[in-house]
């Protein structure tokens, strides 16, 4: 056989090898080429299909991030602005100083000539006023020495009243005195174990603690006298 006659036969080989083979992958794109029964049906419909090639798998779609300025609005507020970084702890506040203490009353003009339990009733009777918002008392000399004088006469004649039957009433011994002002008369009288305690009588009477809480009353008087059983008080007020 010659040569050209080979060619020929190759030609026609592979031009019908070529035509069998897409022939049957058309096929087996449609049909599958196996037993309905053998295990090989099933592995080509599960893996193939209709296709004629094994399906790709979609890929998994990736969780979407949320963006930081999105996260921090959603848990902080807009109103922080836009995330920069890791929120900062506000500082705690500064505790606030303590408020200073008042300091004690000042126990007003002519205090000097009082005496040491005298001076005690003052300080008392100034705190009272001093919380009322009420200007401390100024100290009369001549009121007390009235006051004074009411106190011994109290402890000497043995009575407790505001009418002495040396003097009369705080009134008559402010106008025979020479003292003159607006506003004179009122007395308070205690007889008690200490200053202190007398003090507390006075605040826990309505009449004499009007006296001392009287914003027209701004002078005072005080004469106090010890005795074996305690002190006997006068308190004479005036005001201009």
């Amino acid at each position: 056989m010659d040569m050209s006659r080979i060619r020929r036969v190759l030609y026609v080989f592979v031009t019908c090898l070529l035509m069998f083979s897409l022939t049957l992958t058309t096929a087996s794109a449609a049909v599958n080429p196996y037993p309905a029964n053998s295990p090989m049906h099933m592995y080509w419909n599960k893996y193939y299909g209709d296709s004629g090639t094994k399906p790709v798998t979609p890929a998994t779609p990736a969780t979407p991030t949320t963006p930081l300025g999105s996260y921090w609005s959603n848990y902080y507020g807009s109103k922080y602005g836009r995330y920069t970084a890791k929120p900062t702890t506000p500082e705690t506040p500064a505790k606030p100083a303590t408020p200073m203490i008042p300091t004690t009353p000042t126990t007003g003009q002519g205090a000097s000539i009082l005496s040491t339990e005298e001076k005690l009733m003052l300080d008392l009777v100034n705190r009272e006023r001093a919380k009322a918002g009420l200007q401390a008392f100024n100290v009369n000399a001549k009121l007390v020495e009235l006051a004074r004088m009411k106190s011994q006469d109290m402890y000497q004649n043995n009575y407790f009243s505001h009418t002495s039957p040396t003097y009369g009433s705080a009134l008559d011994m402010e106008k025979k005195a020479g003292i003159s002002a607006r506003v004179m008369g009122a007395e308070n009288i205690a007889k008690a174990a200490t200053t202190q305690r007398a003090n507390e009588l006075f605040m826990n009477s309505e009449g004499h603690r009007a006296n001392i809480m009287n914003s027209i009353h701004t002078t005072i008087g005080i004469g106090i006298v010890k005795t074996p059983n305690g002190v006997v008080v006068t308190q004479l007020f005036t005001g201009n």
